[in-house]
């Protein structure tokens, strides 16, 4: 990894770890589990994206994440106690929805930035609620992935004074497996000189209407 650490900016460092206490307290497993909300962590605003399909976008990923709640249930904490194990069912994640997507698109792929971006609207969603196991929530918060999009690639440039080279930024920019870990990367970097981790950073990055 790059040293991230000397393009930081020290100001924005201290609004994001001054964040960190309320967000916990106020965004962090506050909904009411079994999920009240069938939309799963992701509005329509984020489908108006996709064209070309022969189906309904959100009716594919609401098919999808209703299959992963079904299996949530048997989710041990200790399965996710670890980023590279977390990482393993995140992948896992990943690979379910391509296969229904697949399925439902006769053979045709999500790109790699819808994917991995409604994966991790869907495990922050999970972790704004009162799960059955509060360990999973933990765990989910400590290792959890920030979805890429405008807002949160924005708003991490701006707390490196402006060191990535993107004077755009959008999801359409996570055009392969590599960029998307190498931005997971850099964030989960910066977060540990905050204090926080990726998922908070996504809580404290990105705002609703903006």
């Amino acid at each position: 990894m790059p040293e991230i650490l000397k393009h930081i900016n020290k100001d924005l460092l201290r609004e994001f770890k001054k964040s960190i206490p309320e967000i916990k307290k106020s965004q962090v497993a506050q909904r009411p589990w079994p999920p009240q909300s069938k939309a799963y962590g992701v509005g329509g605003n984020t489908f108006r994206a996709y064209s070309g399909l022969t189906g309904k976008p959100s009716h594919h990923f609401r098919e999808w994440a209703e299959s992963q709640i079904e299996n949530l249930a048997a989710i041990e904490a200790e399965k996710i106690s670890t980023q590279e194990k977390f990482d393993k069912w995140h992948q896992a994640l990943a690979d379910s929805l391509q296969k229904l997507w697949r399925k439902r698109e006769c053979g045709k792929d999500l790109s790699v930035s819808h994917k991995y971006k409604l994966v991790d609207l869907f495990v922050k969603w999970l972790a704004e609620h009162k799960l059955p196991n509060e360990d999973v929530v933990k765990h989910l918060i400590n290792f959890g992935h920030c979805a890429l999009d405008r807002q949160t690639l924005e708003k991490i440039n701006q707390h490196l004074g402006g060191a990535i080279p993107m004077s755009n930024p959008s999801m359409g920019l996570i055009a392969t497996e590599a960029t998307y870990e190498f931005c997971q990367n850099i964030i989960k970097e910066y977060c540990l000189a905050a204090g926080g981790t990726s998922l908070l950073f996504d809580f404290f990055a990105w705002k609703s209407g903006e």
